[in-house]
């Protein structure tokens, strides 16, 4: 279903391929990814003030680097990086601790030089304006190629495996198959688990539940989105249709979910990517879900024509940001007061 196509009321410039980006809680504060290898072969991530729109840089330009022997067994901070998805959270001291997707290089000169894997970083706030502090990064597991990311409510976060293999096996994606699932790794002494009954095509998005019961994972090529459950995943889960391509999720200060939905299928994306249109093309569709119900609804729905949108976030009431893979700015729209509910099917 189609509403009326949104412009953007502003947009947020100085930014470097943010495809994923969250608010810092108890600030002020948005963090942003930076997706080497989509235009820029070696993007820095920022930081943009929720009001007044301003960017400060944040990795590695503001970071220091304190690694933590005993937590972390990768005590080297990478000098090569392509930052995908990422999250906020809190660990058993109380320090927000951002979670970092990595991949090796994709392009440019240093192209393949890196590692897959999650960097991890405490967040601090120095009069008012924060910095990051490089503690350690974990290694995926050699047949994961991670995507997005959220924290853990007892330290340690999920991870979801796009595709198995690397994105190498994008034909697996497009042809709706089960090609990946979720993995958690909460510290160095349990290591990494896969999670049961997460098994889905193209897992993408991922948020955990305000209790820590259950997940919600995003279904890049079949436009579904999973509510599954941690502690009986074949008996307690949900599954509706979007009728997008779903990427990141992200939460709104209502406490409802946000998607973001490319209005497209995953073969004509593919295919723009494979004749070297490395950002992909397609309308914008930010979409509204209950969590407890699953009902959903559009806040945003706008083509944008020269990008796809990869993160939606809500701010505030007046503000939806919209980040992609490859881009330099974030567009920034005006949610309208109500919106026709979608046909969801369950």
């Amino acid at each position: 279903m189609r509403i009326t196509t949104q412009r953007p009321i502003s947009a947020i410039g100085g930014l470097e391929n943010p495809e994923d980006f969250c608010v810092i809680p108890g600030t002020g504060w948005v963090m942003t990814s930076a997706m080497s290898g989509r235009g820029i072969d070696q993007a820095h991530s920022s930081f943009i003030h929720i009001e007044t729109h301003e960017v400060l840089p944040a990795y590695p330009n503001t970071c220091t680097f304190e690694p933590d022997y005993d937590a972390f067994s990768e005590t080297e901070p990478p000098v090569h990086f392509m930052f995908h998805g990422l999250d906020v959270g809190t660990d058993e001291r109380g320090r927000t601790v951002l979670y970092q997707v990595n991949h090796p290089l994709d392009s440019g000169p240093n192209e393949g030089a890196g590692r897959e894997s999650v960097e991890v970083f405490l967040v601090d706030l120095v009069d008012g304006a924060p910095s990051l502090r490089w503690i350690g990064a974990v290694r995926s597991p050699n047949y994961v190629w991670g995507n997005e990311v959220c924290a853990l409510p007892t330290g340690g976060f999920a991870l979801t495996n796009f595709v198995t293999g690397s994105h190498e096996n994008f034909d697996a994606v497009a042809s709706g198959e089960i090609c990946g699932q979720v993995l958690e790794w909460e510290n160095r002494d349990r290591g990494w688990r896969v999670v049961e009954g997460t098994d889905v095509n193209a897992p993408n998005g991922i948020a955990l539940s305000r209790d820590g019961r259950h997940y919600f994972v995003a279904s890049w090529a079949t436009m579904q989105l999973h509510k599954i459950s941690r502690s009986e995943p074949h008996r307690d889960r949900a599954t509706v249709d979007l009728g997008a391509l779903l990427d990141n999720i992200t939460w709104t200060p209502q406490g409802t979910l946000l998607v973001a939905g490319q209005v497209s299928d995953a073969r004509t994306l593919m295919q723009q990517f494979a004749e070297g249109n490395p950002a992909m093309i397609a309308p914008i569709r930010a979409i509204e879900v209950d969590p407890e119900t699953l009902d959903a609804r559009v806040l945003v729905d706008a083509d944008p024509g020269d990008r796809l949108a990869t993160t939606v976030l809500q701010v505030d009431h007046k503000q939806v940001w919209a980040g992609s893979s490859a881009c330099r700015e974030i567009l920034v729209y005006q949610p309208p007061t109500s919106n026709p509910r979608m046909n969801a099917d369950r």
